[in-house]
């Protein structure tokens, strides 16, 4: 089985630390472009390779981590 380490998975609060933005918008951040997990005591977890894979698949050229965070319809 894969054994995980705490570096390997962050919370939302962790995420939105690593990308500059806010709690808010990394919830809205649809689950087809940043999974996310249950963890324990209900609380979101993401994998670190999904957040960098994530931040990869943006396009260049955002002035702002809003503006890189916005999904279009």
């Amino acid at each position: 089985p894969e054994r995980f380490q705490d570096r390997d998975f962050l919370t939302v609060e962790g995420v939105a630390r690593l990308l500059h933005c806010s709690v808010d918008q990394v919830r809205r951040i649809p689950r087809q472009h940043l999974a996310a997990y249950d963890g324990p005591g209900k609380r979101l977890l993401y994998f670190r390779e999904d957040i960098m894979s994530y931040v990869r698949s943006r396009p260049a050229g955002a002035r702002q981590i809003g503006m890189a965070l916005r999904v279009r319809s």
